[in-house]
């Protein structure tokens, strides 16, 4: 999609051009903030989830933790991963490249198949769980901060 304006003679041409070639960093600016308060809404929400044991319906079984046998109830197909050793949820992360783009995502080694699953094992969405959940938020968070960001003066 492309933009353009066109700026018409006038007493105010100069005013307005500089107006205008303002917003654009502010602009900028109101949607890097948003997305740092979106990327770490986005980090709480995915590590309660994870942390929600009274939501997961998959099987109930025993396993070893650091060497002690413990219950774990893992989660159902569909649903946010159950966290059992934390490693998935140590390594959850935002990184926002100015007011570009913001990924969100998880470096453990096994967080692509939990995500799209395998012929192993069904997928746990995990990611995609809390990004839908927090479309809100992020759209609350962005109007916002680029609201104040362009009227500020």
């Amino acid at each position: 999609m492309k933009m353009g304006m066109k700026i018409t003679a006038g007493k105010q041409n100069a005013v307005t051009f500089k107006q205008v070639k303002m917003l654009i960093p502010n602009f900028k600016k109101g949607v890097k903030l948003g997305f740092e308060q979106a990327g770490a809404s986005h980090k709480r929400k995915l590590k309660e989830d994870l942390n929600d044991k009274a939501a997961k319906k998959g099987r109930i079984y025993k396993k070893r933790l650091r060497g002690t046998l413990v219950t774990h109830q893992s989660s159902a197909p569909g649903q946010t991963a159950a966290t059992f050793s934390g490693n998935y949820e140590e390594k959850i992360g935002v990184n926002v490249n100015g007011g570009d783009t913001m990924h969100f995502g998880d470096n453990a080694e096994y967080a692509k198949k939990l995500e799209e699953g395998s012929s192993e094992v069904a997928k746990r969405p995990s990611l995609g769980n809390t990004v839908e959940k927090e479309q809100r938020n992020t759209q609350k968070y962005l109007g916002t901060e680029v609201h104040k960001a362009i009227t500020e003066k």
